[in-house]
């Protein structure tokens, strides 16, 4: 595989920043702040993503480091890669809130899926620990992690046991792990007293069952009274609209006499209005014919003394008139009002107007008391059907807790009989534990010689034969090997100390891949070489054939590769 092209849309520093690569030894070169260690950044993050952290972790991270210094939400790149003589683009979007992925093959147009391993394909296999501690090296880590040994077991197994990475071996063994723990945890509950937690259960299970019966029989019991309310209420239905119809009854009765009362009183008042006004004509008769008398006596009688008795006797005559009128009391005016303006008694005579089944009444009030009943009777009807339906949902609730129960006894039963299957099975994780992990050791230690071998011929090279070969033990410490003595990496200096790392990272990484030519891209990873041992390293990166990417600040790697 070999890099081609990146494309830093916004990254960093940098703003649509385009870099080519060509086969062989690329070197990026320039002073301090320039954006080197950016784009070996972006490299990994375009191959492998870049996750954002939470907390007070997000303020340091790769991905807060690595954000665009202008328009943080336009967050993007592309990198273009060969492989198998093909041409791969990868387009990735780093933003947090809208992060996406896309693969294509440029020679075929063919849209490919990260999600499914595609792009772990054309990187050989090689997960981003793996890539990290092998083919990638920082200028702050020449040294190899702990997560390189256990990738090689893992790698070895997995190739030793399925011929792929199909199965992988530390998550089998977590699986297995988790396993044994919950048997485990079984066979103690059950040796510790599972007999106790089963009578436990049996009892709280009496207890709900005395409970449920307990509100069965009250559900029966409030399901009589409610039919006794009914039928009551039935009843009561029944002698009220009696009471009801006898109270309508009666008071259209009243009605009726109060009808005819009015009429005979009505036609009482015309027989008095009729006899009024005959006593008002012979008034108005005897009244003119007086008048004409005294009119003519004072025309006739020839004495003044006669004149002033006929006047005398006439103005007596006219003020017993005007007394009668005065006396018979505005029968004038009743006289005038008719019978069409005549009202009936009302409030304002006493008399007070009842319901249309009447409230003065005997019946109206038997009625009245009935009404008042019904309410009180659908009042407890109405609680009645309350209380039931809270008891039901009481005894609902109490059979899916006796259902449960019943399940926990039924698992406790269970857990006691199979005790004897349980430790055999937790024999059966341990032994597989056992087994895995000693397939394990054994392919990491077929896996390391093939590294120490590899990593001893290129650290032969580079020291030019001061250092014969490197030995690794489990945890990938080093350790090499002097024509005089075995040393530690303590006793000798930083410089070949990287030596030693670097040469281990080559030879795992060509290990991991299976000899499959992968670009090697190192910042500032020569810093402590001398100038011979760092024309040395980069003689043997050229015989590689690999692709390489060095990021540095001086200029000797460039008049080295002039030289080489």
């Amino acid at each position: 595989m070999q890099l081609l092209e990146l494309r830093l849309k916004n990254f960093g520093k940098f703003s649509g920043q385009r870099i080519c690569f060509h086969p062989g030894v690329n070197i990026i070169s320039g002073e301090n702040e320039m954006g080197k260690t950016t784009i070996h950044s972006f490299i990994r993050g375009m191959l492998f993503g870049i996750i954002a952290q939470r907390g007070r972790a997000a303020k340091n991270d790769e991905y807060t480091l690595r954000e665009p210094w202008e328009n943080p939400y336009y967050y993007a790149g592309t990198l273009k890669l060969e492989s198998g003589g093909k041409v791969f683009r990868i387009e990735r979007n780093f933003q947090k809130r809208d992060k996406s992925v896309s693969l294509v093959c440029e020679t075929d147009g063919e849209e490919m899926s990260v999600e499914h391993g595609d792009l772990e394909v054309l990187l050989e296999g090689m997960n981003e620990q793996a890539f990290r501690n092998t083919i990638f090296i920082t200028q702050k880590s020449s040294a190899t992690d702990a997560g390189l040994a256990e990738e090689l077991k893992n790698y070895m197994t997995n190739l030793r046991e399925a011929g792929d990475a199909g199965i992988y071996v530390e998550a089998a063994l977590k699986s297995l792990n988790e396993k044994k723990k919950r048997t485990q945890s079984i066979i103690s509950q059950e040796e510790a007293g599972n007999e106790e937690q089963a009578e436990q259960i049996s009892r709280r299970m009496e207890y709900v069952r005395q409970e449920l019966d307990s509100a069965e029989r009250e559900v029966q019991e409030r399901r009589m009274k409610s039919r006794e309310l009914e039928e009551r209420w039935k009843l009561a239905v029944m002698q009220y609209k009696k009471a009801a119809d006898a109270a309508r009854q009666q008071h259209k009765e009243s009605e009726d006499v109060i009808r005819d009362s009015i009429g005979r009183s009505r036609r009482e008042e015309a027989e008095r209005r009729a006899a009024l006004r005959k006593k008002r004509r012979a008034l108005q008769l005897t009244a003119a014919f007086l008048s004409l008398a005294a009119f003519l006596g004072c025309i006739f009688l020839p004495s003044v003394t006669g004149k002033a008795a006929v006047a005398a006797v006439w103005l007596l005559c006219m003020l017993a008139g005007v007394w009668y009128v005065i006396r018979s009391g505005g029968s004038s005016q009743n006289e005038e009002m008719g019978a069409d303006t005549y009202r009936e008694p009302g409030p304002e005579t006493g008399r007070i107007r009842e319901p249309s089944y009447g409230t003065g009444t005997n019946a109206a009030k038997e009625a009245a008391k009935l009404a008042e009943g019904l309410e009180s009777l659908q009042g407890e009807r109405q609680k009645m059907s309350w209380g039931i339906e809270h008891l039901k949902a009481e005894i609902a609730e109490k059979k899916i807790l006796l259902g449960n129960l019943e399940e926990s006894l039924e698992e406790a039963h269970s857990l006691k009989g199979n005790l004897e299957s349980l430790k055999k099975e937790l024999e059966a994780l341990e032994l597989a534990d056992r087994t895995i992990r000693t397939v394990s050791r054994e392919g990491y230690l077929t896996l390391a010689e093939q590294v120490e071998e590899k990593a001893s011929g290129i650290i032969r090279e580079i020291t030019e034969g001061k250092y014969t070969s490197i030995s690794l033990d489990e945890n990938m410490d080093v350790k090499v090997n002097t024509p005089d003595r075995l040393l530690k990496l303590s006793q000798v200096s930083r410089g070949t100390a990287d030596q030693m790392y670097f040469a281990v990272r080559m030879a795992a990484g060509e290990v991991f891949t299976k000899g499959a030519c992968m670009p090697v891209i190192l910042d500032e990873a020569f810093a402590m070489y001398d100038d011979r041992r760092l024309f040395n390293t980069l003689k043997w990166l050229k015989k590689s054939g690999r692709q390489v990417i060095l990021f540095t600040c001086h200029r000797r790697e460039e008049e080295m590769m002039k030289r080489i």
